[in-house]
C-alpha cells in the first residue's frame, strides 16, 4: 500500500525506469472495481509489482 499510486507512476515515469531498464513495463494507475487504486510494474525478470492506494483515505 502506498499513499499515492499516481505520484508512484509519476516518479517512475520522472527517472525513466522503461528506459534504464528493458524489458521492464509500468502501466498507468487504474481504479479497480474493488475501490484500489493500483500501478503495476513488471520487472525485467517478469516480476509483477502492485503499488495500490485506497482513494480517499488519509495517510
Amino acid at each position: 500500500m502506498v499513499n499515492s499510486a499516481q505520484a508512484w507512476y509519476d516518479h517512475f515515469q520522472a527517472v525513466g525506469l522503461v528506459e534504464k531498464f528493458p524489458g521492464t513495463k509500468v502501466a498507468e494507475p487504474d481504479l479497480k472495481p474493488w475501490g484500489l487504486l493500483i500501478t503495476h510494474v513488471w520487472d525485467p525478470a517478469g516480476v509483477l509489482m502492485h503499488f495500490a492506494e485506497r482513494p480517499g483515505e488519509d495517510p
